[in-house]
Order: C-alpha cells, then structure tokens, then sequence
C-alpha cells in the first residue's frame, strides 16, 4: 500500500485548478488528507489551501457531485488572508486509487482529485504459527509463593491488625470520655467568670460548690456531693495533700458558709479569688488523675 506522504504528492501532481476565463493562475498550496490513512465507509476531509482568485469565492458551493461509489457529505471554502481553505468531506465506498469529480467553486474550477482508499486485508500480512509449548514467565515461582503466603498468612495479618485498631480506639474513647468531666467543670467556671459581677455571692458560692463537687466525684473514690462543706474540707486534705490551691480552698469554704447561711456580703474581687483557686487546684488534680492513668 502507498504511503499517505506518496498518496498527497500523488493528489497534488494529479489535481487540476484554474480560475475563471481571463483570471489569474490559481496555486495549490497545500494538500492533506484526514485522516491520512481511511477505509471503505470512513468519512474523510481533504483540505486543499489555494491562492486567492481574481473574484470572491463563494462560501459553499452550489452543486455536490454524487456518486455510486463514494459520497460527498460537504464542501466549505474558508478565507485566510490571500488565500482560500477549500475542505471537501467524503465517504468512499470502494477500494483502490479513483478520482473525485470536478468540483466547480464559483469561477474555480477544482479537480479532478485523486484519493487512495485503503484495504483492510492489505493492511497487514499475517502470519499463522504453530502450537507453541506452554511457557513459565520469568518470576512466576515468585508470584505463587507470594500469593501462597498471602493466603495463609492474610487472616492472621487481618486480625492482628483489627486487634490493634480496637485497642487504638478504645484508648482515644477512653481519653476523651476521662476528659468530659475536666471540661464540663472548665465550662460552668467560665460561665461564673463571665457573670461574676451581677450574680450575687450566695448563687455563685452554690453554682461553683456545685460544679466542683461534681469532678471531684468523679476523679476520685469519693462522693463529695453528699459531704458537707467541712467533710469536703477534710476529704480533700486527705485525697489531695501537697497542693497548695486547697489551702486557701479551706478559707474560701468559710466564705461559702458566710454566703450561704450568714448573708455575708462578698465584693467580685474575692469572689474572683475563689474562683482562681478552684481552678489552680482542679489544674493539679486533673494533672495528677492523668499521671495514674497513664
């Protein structure tokens, strides 16, 4: 078979163009087909870049040649500065070199041009071999003791792993269910710092006994929501000796008795003492309950 490059120099030796009666010699600039290579019942477009003529092309032409064995499907002209894009689009239906029609553009007359339509049973020579024996690819030994250690030992790997993910989120779990109580206690302390100046001493005295009550509780063997003020005094010098913020707490519980049953009037300064307090002390418990755990 040709090749495409032969095929174009072949169309471009063959092909005829003229211009009208009186017009100037008409070049043929460039010839391609595409695809280069194209079967029976392939569409193909030949574009064909011509010098300008003496008149203005028309865009389409007025007339597409038909015949039994091949199609024109269109014909477009486009202007390019001096010079004219002529693209046909074809169907042929037979194989072999044959020649497209004349094709009359305006006062151009284009053609006849040659195409080459390609055989599928001359595109390439096949050869028929015999039976060849069976083969061990390189690497094959390899692959089977790979994939037999896979099997066996994909299960044990599987739950090894699963066991190690369940002991992994078990811990985060656990971590983040051991600091709920830390946080709830943080929370309620922000909320009595933001409102110490309007709530009076009684209230808050209440609110933050409360709270702290409640993470003592549950950091320690304890239950100081049912001791008294003094019982939770004598708890936490046992529970909790060496941290020097419980020293002042036995002070402040005075306070809270003061508050609570007196009526005594506590200014937002030593009401904010207080609160800085249990919060120095819930820092050094907090750090010795994760030192346990840990």
């Amino acid at each position: 078979m040709n090749q495409p490059r032969f095929r174009i120099v072949l169309a471009a030796l063959l092909l005829s163009v003229s211009g009208g009666a009186g017009a100037e010699s008409v070049t043929i600039k460039q010839m391609l087909f595409l695809p280069p290579v194209y079967y029976v019942g392939d569409q193909v477009e030949v574009r064909i870049r011509v010098s300008a003529t003496d008149s203005e092309l028309p865009l389409r032409p007025s007339h597409l040649p038909q015949s039994e064995w091949f199609r024109v499907v269109d014909v477009r002209v486009i202007p390019i500065a001096d010079e004219y894009d002529i693209r046909i689009r074809f169907t042929s239906f037979q194989t072999g070199v044959r020649e497209l029609p004349v094709f009359q553009i305006g006062e151009l007359t284009l053609g006849p041009i040659p195409i080459e339509t390609a055989s599928i049973r001359d595109a390439e020579e096949l050869s028929v071999f015999g039976t060849l024996e069976p083969i061990v690819l390189p690497g094959t030994r390899l692959f089977i003791a790979l994939a037999a250690g896979i099997v066996f030992l994909g299960p044990l790997s599987i739950i090894i792993v699963l066991g190690w993910l369940r002991k992994t989120a078990g811990s985060i779990v656990g971590s983040i269910g051991n600091r709920k109580p830390y946080r709830r206690l943080v929370r309620s302390l922000d909320a009595l710092q933001n409102g110490v100046s309007v709530i009076d001493a009684r209230s808050f005295y209440v609110s933050l006994l409360e709270a702290f009550r409640g993470y003592l509780t549950n950091r320690s063997l304890h239950n100081y929501n049912a001791a008294t003020t003094h019982e939770m005094d004598l708890l936490l010098g046992e529970e909790y000796d060496g941290i020097e913020a419980l020293e002042g707490l036995s002070q402040m519980v005075g306070s809270i008795d003061g508050a609570k049953f007196g009526g005594a009037r506590i200014g937002v300064a030593e009401l904010s003492r207080g609160l800085s307090l249990v919060r120095s002390a819930t820092e050094s418990i907090e750090t010795r309950f994760r030192a346990r755990r840990s």
